[in-house]
């Protein structure tokens, strides 16, 4: 969206509340003399003794002061990283209402130059106030106080999602050069930036003025660090109104704001420009977790993998789990040839479908729900040459990922049927049966030799030199190679293929394989391992109980159904005829047969001597047997 040159953050209508804006100058802020004998105008243009008013998503300052102006007023220049923020800010929110004095962008860079506290007591007005309406208070004092500022310099970047990695990359370097240049005047190492420059995002002000040119970036920076205007960039450590009004009252009227023990209270952060951030980084790291939420999205990195009945894998379409921390991003610069020789049908699916089995994975044919039987395949005699370029590697921690709510609480739907197994293989079908905690993005070939005596081993070849490859080729007797989409790479066109190696990213090995399962919290791990049975252990499978009221006879057989039906009839029945007071009855007996799928039958002897009428009796029994083979359980077991 084209920034409006009239400053979004001034309010026409004055409407007796004045809406943020502050600049000033820094030079001002490092002379104490100067603070101390101009402390009482500083807090009138920044308005430190004001509340904040939530208008929607923007910020204004209150009508009236919440604390007086003779306060401690405290300036700290800041030698910390910049932040990046990254905007949860979209056009359907609010109704689809765009509110022209926020940025609907992807990142806000926060330049902060100093950090302000003002400790002050609470104004006379504030603690006079009595009326009930909250309402009247937010409209007076505003919503939230500010125990700390940053004032800085706020850049807004746009259009991030038409540049690929390597060019997030680059720019991130560039800002970096750009800021320690102007803060610590460390040097920029290359003389000439124009043309990188013309694959930058677009980069604008507060003002809206658009930094479209190195000089014009260089020359904000610089003015920001040394000594012209900065401008309020955040808000921190701020107290609801409420709460400081609650307080107020409780404490009876003591009037330092920092005697309030509102720690629990405090909100982190409010930003004028910013309407809601869902991720605070710094400078450093920003490009890291751009690229791979780019990556997540092109690559689907948060779903899992299923291998499919004609053994070939597939990414499966919900996302089965969510990042606690961040992983991962190494940039790799690798060319290497690898001959792997596979010794098992199952490993040779795997590597046709780019699944690498080394040492850190775990035997992927024990998974649970892991379906594929490579039991009727004949195995070939055959080796594979693959050819790689290494781009990027993702690497997870299994600590740090969590399964996603909504296959948390399929996972629990499935658990609380009486068919969880067969539940549960649907759910692990449309979720996955593994993840990879470790990916690498770049670009491959392949091909096969036939009849190989080949042993696996890895050649690294020439940063990207195509007669390094071309020697290896005819040592192997190649002539061509395949692209994942089998498209043909003769030797005469390799030199292309590999020029074009970063342009076009794609998975080129999944290693560090573990179960879906693996990540599932431990109750629900426990009551599936139940189901699964490994140990072959009987377990009861469900219990009922039949009134003999109806009976017509001292021995009888009764039909009892059983629902849902079973998977097989390897089960045992066992029960006992009980009282209406669920008291076992002597000289009474009942046996259990005839087992099918969906009945068994329960045959009673009840003796003559006993004075009791069949109405107060009833049977009850229990089914035992292995809930993987019967695929039956009941989640009260």
């Amino acid at each position: 969206m084209e920034q409006n040159k009239e400053n979004n953050f001034q309010n026409d209508d004055i409407n007796e509340r004045s809406q943020i804006q502050t600049t000033l100058k820094l030079k001002k802020l490092k002379d104490s003399g100067l603070i101390k004998n101009n402390q009482k105008s500083l807090v009138q243009q920044l308005k430190l003794n004001h509340g904040l008013y939530l208008n929607g998503c923007s910020l204004e300052n209150s009508k009236q002061a919440v604390l007086i102006e003779s306060g401690e007023l405290n300036i700290n220049l800041f030698d910390d990283q910049p932040s990046a923020y990254l905007s949860s800010f979209n056009s359907n929110e609010n109704d689809g209402k765009l509110n022209e004095s926020l940025r609907p962008t992807e990142i806000c860079f926060n330049f902060p130059v100093a950090e302000i506290t003002y400790n002050a007591g609470l104004s006379e007005s504030f603690l006079n106030f009595t009326n009930d309406d909250e309402e009247k208070l937010f409209e007076m004092y505003g919503h939230l106080l500010p125990r700390k500022i940053l004032i800085g310099g706020k850049l807004f970047i746009d259009g991030l999602e038409s540049i690929n990695s390597t060019q997030i990359d680059i720019f991130n370097s560039y800002l970096t050069w750009v800021y320690n240049f102007a803060k610590y005047k460390k040097e920029i190492p290359f003389n000439d930036l124009s043309a990188a420059q013309n694959h930058f995002p677009k980069i604008t002000t507060t003002e809206g003025i658009n930094l479209d040119t190195h000089e014009k970036l260089t020359d904000w920076m610089n003015n920001l660090y040394r000594d012209d205007k900065v401008e309020i960039i955040s808000y921190n450590n701020l107290i609801p109104i409420s709460q400081l009004k609650s307080d107020t009252i409780s404490c009876n009227n003591l009037v330092l704001i920092s005697k309030f023990d509102t720690t629990s209270s405090l909100i982190d952060e409010k930003q004028p420009g910013v309407a809601n951030f869902k991720e605070k980084l710094t400078l450093e790291n920003w490009a890291k977790y751009l690229k791979y939420t780019k990556l997540v999205k092109e690559f689907q990195l948060f779903q899992g993998l299923i291998i499919d009945q004609n053994f070939e894998l597939k990414i499966c379409e919900e996302n089965a789990f969510e990042l606690i921390n961040f992983p991962n991003i190494d940039s790799n610069d690798k060319f290497y040839l690898e001959i792997i020789k596979p010794t098992l049908i199952l490993e040779d699916i795997f590597i046709d479908n780019n699944i690498f089995l080394t040492d850190n994975n775990e035997d992927i044919s024990s998974f649970p729900f892991f379906k594929v039987s490579a039991d009727d395949l004949s195995y070939e005699d055959k080796a594979y040459f693959i050819v790689k370029c290494e781009r990027y590697k993702i690497s997870l921690n299994r600590n740090n990922i969590k399964p996603s709510e909504k296959f948390k609480q399929a996972i629990k739907e499935a658990l609380e049927s009486m068919k969880p197994l067969i539940y549960l293989q649907e759910i692990f079908d449309e979720y996955g049966h593994f993840i990879s905690l470790s990916i690498i993005l770049g670009k491959s070939l392949k091909n096969t030799i036939e009849n190989s005596s080949y042993i696996s081993k890895r050649i690294d070849l020439a940063s990207l030199a195509f007669e390094s490859l071309k020697s290896h080729l005819a040592d192997f007797g190649i002539t061509y190679l395949l692209t994942q989409k089998e498209d043909i790479i003769e030797e005469n066109g390799l030199s292309e293929w590999i020029q074009n190696t970063k342009n076009d990213l794609e998975i080129i090995e999944y290693d560090n394989i573990i179960p879906l399962y693996d990540i599932l919290e431990i109750e629900q791990k426990k009551k599936i391992d139940l189901i699964l049975n490994k140990q072959n252990n009987f377990r009861i499978i469900m219990t009922g109980s039949v009134n003999l009221k109806d009976s017509h006879s001292i021995t009888e057989k009764i039909i009892i159904n059983i629902e849902p039906s079973l998977d097989n009839n390897n089960y045992e029945v066992f029960g006992s005829i009980v009282s209406k007071n669920n008291s076992k009855l002597e000289d009474t007996f009942v046996t259990f047969g005839s087992y099918e799928i969906n009945k068994f039958s329960a045959t009673t002897n009840i003796s003559k001597n006993i004075n009791i009428s069949k109405e107060e009796c009833r049977i009850i029994w229990m089914m035992i047997g292995n809930p993987s083979e019967l695929s039956v359980f009941c989640p009260k077991n």
